[in-house]
């Protein structure tokens, strides 16, 4: 599979204006797992961001990717990747479990447990918003939610102002 031609093809279908989802087979799901394996296994931040973003576009999510998910998330990646992954875990993994009505793997969870700890604020942020996507399964997360900590600092970067709102809210959602 030549993700780089698929890539391509997708960003000047998004430069026409037109929403690029294209159905994967489970095939092309497994093929793309692995390959991003290898991508981070190979620390190649740019062939990470280019399957993401054929995942993203990949439309009804296929199989379970959330180990690779996991470990991108707790890689060291840019912000960018990470913040990329979070984002692309909204379907890929989270409605592909709620799809199926079986649980969030709980190394996906604790990935997004240990980011919360994470000093890029745009990290924690997105972190916070995939754990609010999780809806009541945010519960296993509900002590570090309840105890995460709220410093002054955080009202001067636009990232951490989101923090309290989206606490507020998984808070109130979690209980």
């Amino acid at each position: 599979m030549d993700f780089t031609t698929q890539y391509l093809e997708l960003i000047e279908q998004l430069k026409q204006g037109k929403r690029p989802f294209r159905a994967r087979t489970k095939e092309e799901f497994s093929q793309l797992e692995l390959l991003l394996g290898e991508a981070l296994d190979s620390n190649s931040s740019d062939d990470i961001h280019k399957i993401l973003c054929i995942l993203e576009h990949a439309g009804k999510p296929g199989i379970d990717l959330s180990s690779i998910f996991s470990q991108i998330i707790l890689s060291s990646l840019e912000t960018n990747i990470i913040v990329c992954a979070l984002g692309v875990s909204h379907t890929q993994v989270i409605d592909a479990h709620f799809l199926k009505g079986i649980p969030i793997p709980s190394i996906f969870t604790q990935a997004l447990k240990e980011k919360l700890s994470d000093p890029r604020a745009e990290v924690v942020e997105w972190s916070l918003r995939t754990i609010e996507y999780l809806g009541p399964q945010a519960r296993v997360l509900k002590n570090e939610i309840q105890n995460f900590p709220i410093k002054f600092t955080y009202m001067f970067n636009k990232h951490s102002r989101q923090f309290t709102s989206l606490l507020e809210y998984i808070s109130a959602n979690i209980k």
